[in-house]
Order: C-alpha cells, then structure tokens, then sequence
C-alpha cells in the first residue's frame, strides 16, 4: 500500500517543501487485541529531526504537532478506537536523525539514522519486546526525496508495532532509569556473547542462536559445490533458507543473500564481512530488504548487473544485533 501513498503526497510536499512530516498512515491496528496502550518515552539528546537539501531548498523533518507523543497515540486510537486488551506497550525513541549521507555505495542518499525499541510495561518494570538500530535510505518503493525517507520511516515505525503486539518479552526486568542504557543489561548476558564456544548444531532464528539453544541431532547435507543445502533428522528435513545460521567446529556460518557465510565475533560483537550490495540485493523488494531482516527465508537470489557492481565495493565488518537478527549498518 506504501508505495502508491507517496503519489499523492508528492503535490502536498511540492507546494510546502520547508518542512516534511513523518506521516500518520499504514495500519497499526492490534489483531491480536491484547494491547491496551502505546505511549512514548523520548531518550533522544535531540528532539529535532534534522534538515536536508533538496534541489536547493532546506527540507526540515518534523512529527505533526511537533510532539512525538501525540503522533503516536492518535496513530494507535486511529485504528484501535475500542482496545480491548492490558497490555501496555512503550515505545522508547532513541535516535531519529534525517541527513544528506554518503553511503557504501558512494551515492549521495536521504538517511535516516535511527534507533527505537518496544518494551512491555508492568507494575512499573520494563520488558524488551524489539527495535531497530540502523542508518536507512528510502525502500526501493519509495522516491529518492525527502517524502520517500519520511515515508520509509513510517513503515519501520509501522513493522516495529505490529511486530510488538505478539513478540515474546525478555525475562529481564528493568527500571524506568535502566532504559537509557538497556543494552547493557540484557547484551553482555547472552550465551553467544558471554560463551568462549558456541553449540553445534542448526538455528532457526536469532533468538536461539544468541541463546545458544540449538535444533540438534540434523546433519547436515552439502551439494557438489560443498553448499549447505539442507539439515536432516531421520525423516524430517529442514530446507537451507529456514536455517538462520549453523554451527560446525566452533565456527558459525551466517545464512546471507549471498549463501552462508562465516559469522565472527569481536570485542563488539558477531559480524559478517561484506558489504551492503551483497548483503541486502536490489532485487530483495520486500520487507526482508528494508530493515535488514537475514535468516529464515531468504535463499539464494539471482544476481543482476546492478548487485554486481554492488558486491565489488569495499567491505567491511556489518555486525548482527543480538537483539533483533539485523543488519547494522552504516554504524
């Protein structure tokens, strides 16, 4: 639906291009009817959002009415008029920065750097659900203006909440004064990131991989060419693009765009080596492409002239957040 909605924005936007909106559109409705409220805690060092050129003009970014809190509570009475559910959600705005940038393609781009994340509220402690840590270009849907980023952004805030609705919360609880630093509570915990070795075996998601929680007893089954191409257990078969990654000899192999490949770790964290183009195709048109979403379901995808010339750009360390299964990029 999102990449129709900006047709008809274009007029608005020519006619006042001092200012761009993040938008109050895409359905934030909860079908699961578990959630009683969303409200807003704003972490960000600065509340303004940033300005970009744009054919000469300074283009300034703004929530409407100026206020993130109201965005988001009339996006969540918008479509959950009635709310039957208990559920309290609360989503934290880290960052959101809009810029002109110089990405890894050597493009000039409209970016939005952009941190946010979701935690169940209860009896005063705070669950983490999800978030998003990345520096975004407009999906592919969208124009290469300021109403394409602004309407890119709206569809990350959009996939946060929905995903927010269902998602299973940590089991750690923290204050309302931890949330400013969360990562460092619920991070340096994690089995893959405390543990000197990992466990053998197949992961369907990012979750059990950084829980060290494998499926085991599956071997594993290579073509000719040595590619993984499947994990059997006697009857029962588990094709390659529902693997999230592997273990095999205390080495890790990351399930990419590009096929598999081998998943390092650092003082930061666990990391890929490659770049952008390969790791996220043009051709990937999907919600898989835009927020860097890698494992399950992705398989192999066939290359075109564009994400050839894309895979030959330098690379470089593009780290996993244990704390979403995404790329991070330009970070």
């Amino acid at each position: 639906m999102f990449k129709y909605l900006f047709l008809l924005l274009l007029p608005v936007f020519a006619f006042s291009q001092k200012t761009q909106e993040i938008y109050l559109m895409g359905t934030i409705k909860d079908k699961s009817n578990t959630t009683k409220s969303i409200s807003v805690i704003d972490l960000r060092e600065t509340k303004d959002l940033g300005t970009v050129t744009f054919k000469g003009k300074q283009v300034e970014f703004i929530f409407p009415k100026n206020d993130a809190e109201i965005f988001f509570n009339d996006w969540f009475t918008k479509f959950n008029k009635e709310p039957k559910g208990s559920k309290k959600i609360v989503l934290v705005l880290e960052k959101l920065q809009f810029a002109n940038n110089t990405t890894d393609d050597g493009k000039n781009h409209f970016t939005a750097d952009f941190r946010a994340s979701t935690f169940l509220e209860k009896e005063g402690q705070y669950f983490f659900l999800s978030r998003v840590n990345n520096l975004y270009k407009p999906k592919q849907d969208f124009p290469e203006n300021p109403t394409g980023i602004a309407l890119t952004v709206t569809q990350i805030f959009q996939a946060l909440l929905n995903k927010s609705y269902t998602k299973t919360p940590s089991m750690v609880a923290l204050s309302k004064e931890s949330l400013s630093d969360y990562e460092t509570f619920l991070v340096p915990g994690l089995p893959a990131i405390k543990n000197t070795e990992l466990a053998s075996g197949i992961y369907s998601d990012f979750e059990s991989f950084f829980s060290q929680t494998p499926l085991l007893g599956y071997e594993l089954i290579r073509n000719a060419n040595n590619e993984l191409k499947s994990a059997k257990k006697g009857e029962e078969t588990i094709p390659s693009y529902k693997i999230f990654a592997y273990v095999e000899g205390n080495k890790a192999y990351l399930n990419t765009a590009a096929g598999f490949l081998e998943l390092e770790k650092d003082e930061n964290g666990f990391f890929v080596t490659s770049n952008e183009g390969t790791l996220n195709p043009a051709q990937m048109n999907s919600s898989y492409a835009m927020f860097g979403l890698i494992g399950a379901g992705i398989g192999a995808i066939e290359t075109s002239a564009k994400n050839k010339a894309a895979r030959k750009l330098s690379t470089s360390k593009i780290y996993i957040d244990p704390l979403s299964g995404r790329y991070i990029y330009g970070k």
